[in-house]
């Protein structure tokens, strides 16, 4: 490439279309923001004095360029020609870099490796960040020394300006735009073209021409290029780039580029040979965020206060020192080249028909590979987290995208196939904005969140407005209320009412979106919110105020897991029992069974895997005896008989604390053995007969008396308790009854079970046989037990059958692992529609096949039919392992006891 071009050598270089490669081998490291804060620097400066040591400079490039966007990989190379892909380089590599692309080979360890599969991609264009990527605007950055005038050249730079000045009129340029369909991407989206002519058609000279900060880090040359462009169509003669002081390096480039502009003559009197002229230069602003506001910037330019003022009139008709001014950011200006070169009917063919084009969003948060990315208007979010960011780190479940930054708005997992345009985006409550893209998982506390927004919202409004300077500070207190346990339920329809008035009222673009997040989340999050406030509880354990420890505070009995872990460690097994039957009597059932939400908020998780809990629990329970907590007991209470109904995990744990306190505690259970669902739901080779029999027997040397096989309703009534003088009942009867299918005949054909009494029947021992070839109904772990204890009961083959995916299933992955390892086989996406009899004796399961279509709330997607593809599925037995419901017979039908939900 040549290495320097001046006077008329530019205009020779540009009408001849640019330059060619000068065969040179291309070490580009990114200086882009993210990458220099992670020693990328020092990288530039190691490779440039490796081939410098190596007298490598007439046939090695070593340079440094514009952010590719693949910011969490920093620092990145690309060795071209080849784009070889290296992340996390050091200095210490210089030397394999140089000898590698010596041989046109890459450096295996450093080049890209694909975070669950593990699989190595070489080159940028298959590395899954880039590959699903459509680059306009980013085309070059990564790719070239934006420092460099030449190198922009080089790639075809400024031949949109020499189109647009030789051979298109100023009406002409502005048609194209328009029919483009651009729109501005600062933030509104509004039409580019149509602001464009407005500005060109109101009167008044000069006319200004500002662009809004420089968002863009590496794309210096493109944006004055587009700036130029602008310029020559509304007839504006000077303008402004809009830099805040403190983006030092963006003040350093822009002005450098700015100078190299004039020094190649393509700013300044008599552009190109034109009658066309143009000055360039940057403001430096002080200001406070609020500047980004049009007017506000303005005012700050004319050395007034930095505040919005009431439009209209608008810019366009009466903007800088009074005159028409047309302001764009720079990414909008950084799309004109692109069109002016390609067309208008070329950039509507990307992105949606409503949304033309391209955006450059930053995806941040909670997925494996953030960064810059530019993607086609129309994306979806599950193709922006999930092929292009890779996914969720740890497989966390995906809870939210947040879309615009402080004063945009946050979308569930229901809305997961959303496109990422403008008219959906302003319809789910957010803005474009910046593009800011944060990922929310799981872990994420949304109230906590919005707090953060609202607050910075609150502390950079400018105080113009009252809606503004006091809504937003009264709405940052409410939020703070919340996360505290301050609040009070009534406060949430305060909040949703001031959030609105502060919408409507506010006089700037700030005061009208600041309330987005906390609107997008009362109505997608708000049972979060009262959680917070009536539970005083954070799902997601974030919230310092109402967390003690996230471990402790996800787990549903609250047991205080940091204590007793810290007792094991100290070998006081004995005491770190005593700990854990403080809130939960079956330390040992829970070593085994229990799914253990504890270890999916533990901090040591955050940094590499968290604490195996479950299995230190397993251990300390294994190890010591079933000592007792030492509550205090009232004597009063002696003699105070208390009864109990089911002794299933509900009742035991019951009766176990009323006894430690000192009642007369009976329990009286249907079954013949206690233990409810953990003695005849989960099957031996789960839960061990010795461990359950084990934890039951500490309850019963606490005080407590089980008498067996009494039911209710037939052995003893409510009313007959309290007429044998007990002062209190309680009713942990259980949800032993399986859900039907709803299948025609289902009750009368023989052969067909539901799972909750196949498990019954096999784990106290009945006389049950499985059918020979055995097809269970359902996904979750009552489906996966009765599937491998049909095993055990004779069946030659089993066959599970899930009318979602296996992603979806609800049974535990280790569980769904562990069954296939037994041999049984699992078919997905099918739904039982009939049942195949002889005589009354099952012989197959009709089924149809699904497919996945909408998502329901959780994000899941729905199974739809497939119509015509029913098929037969030989089986002579069926377990419908679909749920259960609580068996709620001996109550009248008008009974309270009964509940919403039964």
């Amino acid at each position: 490439m040549a290495e320097s071009m001046k006077g008329t050598d530019i205009k020779t270089l540009l009408f001849a279309g640019g330059t060619t490669s000068d065969g040179k081998v291309r070490i580009g490291v990114c200086s882009g923001a993210g990458c220099r804060a992670l020693g990328s620097e020092t990288v530039l400066a190691s490779l440039a004095a490796e081939a410098e040591q190596r007298g490598a400079t007439e046939t090695v490039k070593v340079f440094g360029t514009g952010c590719p966007g693949s910011c969490q990989q920093g620092p990145v190379v690309i060795v071209g020609p080849q784009n070889y892909f290296y992340q996390k380089v050091s200095a210490a590599d210089a030397a394999d870099i140089l000898d590698a692309a010596a041989k046109a080979e890459p450096v295996e360890r450093l080049l890209y490796r694909q975070p669950v599969s593990g699989e190595v991609s070489p080159t940028v264009s298959e590395v899954p960040f880039f590959k699903h990527q459509e680059r306009v605007v980013l085309e070059h950055s990564g790719s070239i020394d934006p420092d460099r005038i030449e190198d922009y050249i080089a790639v075809g730079g400024f031949q949109a300006l020499v189109k647009a000045i030789t051979s298109m009129s100023p009406g002409e340029v502005i048609e194209a735009v328009d029919d483009s369909g651009l729109r501005g991407r600062g933030g509104a989206g509004h039409t580019v073209g149509a602001k464009w002519r407005r500005c060109r058609e109101t009167a008044g000279d000069p006319k200004y021409l500002l662009c809004n900060r420089s968002a863009l880090d590496g794309l210096p040359f493109q944006i004055i290029e587009g700036l130029i462009i602008g310029a020559f169509a509304v007839g504006a003669s000077s303008g402004l780039v809009y830099l805040r002081r403190q983006n030092h390096r963006a003040v350093v480039q822009v002005r450098g580029a700015i100078d190299k502009a004039y020094e190649f003559g393509l700013l300044g009197q008599g552009i190109l040979d034109s009658d066309f002229s143009f000055d360039l230069d940057i403001y430096e602003s002080d200001s406070a965020f609020i500047a980004g506001e049009e007017t506000a910037m303005i005012a700050a330019i004319e050395g007034e206060r930095a505040v919005p003022s009431v439009r209209p009139p608008y810019p366009v008709e009466v903007g800088l020192w009074g005159q028409p001014t047309l302001i764009n950011n720079a990414e909008t200006f950084a799309n004109i080249p692109a069109i002016i070169n390609k067309g208008a009917d070329w950039y509507r063919g990307i992105g949606s028909p409503a949304s033309p084009g391209t955006k450059v969003f930053a995806l941040t948060g909670n997925v494996r590979t953030g960064g810059q990315v530019e993607l086609p208007l129309g994306t979806t979010i599950e193709r922006l987290v999930y092929e292009i960011g890779g996914g969720i780190p740890r497989d966390r479940k995906f809870k939210a995208l947040h879309i615009g930054g402080p004063s945009g708005g946050s979308v569930p997992a229901s809305a997961l196939d959303m496109p990422l345009d403008y008219d959906s985006i302003e319809a789910a409550g957010a803005i474009v904005g910046t593009g800011d893209l944060a990922v929310l998982d799981e872990c994420t506390c949304m109230v906590e969140t919005v707090r953060s927004f609202i607050e910075l919202m609150a502390d950079e409004s400018c105080g113009k407005c009252a809606p503004c300077r006091i809504g937003t500070k009264r709405l940052f207190e409410m939020m703070d209320d919340i996360v505290t346990g301050r609040a009070e339920l009534g406060v949430l329809d305060e909040l949703e009412s001031l959030s609105k008035v502060v919408r409507t009222a506010s006089l700037c673009g700030l005061g009208k979106t600041a309330p987005n997040p906390i609107l997008t989340t009362l109505t997608h999050f708000r049972d979060e919110y009262e959680s917070h406030i009536k539970n005083d509880k954070c799902p997601a354990a974030r919230c310092s105020a109402l967390v003690k420890a996230p471990c402790s505070h996800t787990c549903p009995a609250e047991v205080d897991a940091p204590s007793y872990i810290a007792l094991v460690a100290q070998g006081r097994y004995d005491e770190a029992i005593a700990v854990h039957r403080e809130r939960n009597p079956f330390p040992s059932i829970c070593g085994r069974v229990c799914h253990h939400p504890c270890e999916t908020r533990c901090k040591r998780g955050q940094l590499d895997e968290p604490i195996a809990i479950a299995l230190v629990k397993r251990f300390m329970s294994d190890y010591a005896p079933p000592i007792h907590p030492a509550f205090p007991r009232d004597e009063e209470n002696a003699g105070r008989k208390v009864a109990i109904v089911g002794a299933g995990p509900a009742g035991l744990s019951c009766g176990y604390y009323l006894a430690l306190v000192g009642y007369d505690v009976t329990i009286l259970e249907a079954l013949p053995e206690p233990g409810g669902m953990m003695k005849v739901g989960i099957p031996d080779f789960r839960l061990p007969e010795e461990i359950l029999d084990k934890e039951i027997g500490a309850i019963v040397d606490a005080g407590v008396t089980i008498e067996t096989n009494k039911e209710l309703g037939r052995d003893f009534t409510i009313d007959g308790l309290f007429d044998d003088g007990y002062k209190a009942v309680f009713l942990g009867t259980g949800a032993h009854s399986g859900n039907r299918m709803g299948l025609d005949r289902e009750a009368d054909i023989e052969g067909v079970m539901d799972g909750a009494a196949f498990l019954r029947r096999a784990n106290l021992g009945e006389d049950v046989q499985a059918g020979r070839r055995t097809v269970v109904i359902g996904g979750g772990n009552v489906a996966i037990d009765a599937a491998r204890t049909a095993l055990r009961k004779g069946a030659e083959q089993v066959k599970l059958l899930y009318r979602r995916t296996e992603k979806e299933m609800p049974a535990y992955e280790w569980d769904i692992r562990e069954a296939k390892e037994e041999g049984i086989e699992f078919e997905f996406l099918v739904s039982p529609v009939g049942l195949e009899n002889q005589e009354g004796i099952l012989s197959g399961i009709e089924c149809r096949r699904m497919v996945l279509g909408a998502r329901d709330a959780q994000g899941r997607r729905r199974p739809e039919p497939v119509d015509g593809s029913e098929f037969i599925e030989e089986a002579d037995m069926v377990i419908a392992a679909i749920g259960q419901s609580p068996g709620l017979d001996y109550l009248e039908e008008d009974s309270e006891l009964r509940g919403k939900w039964g």
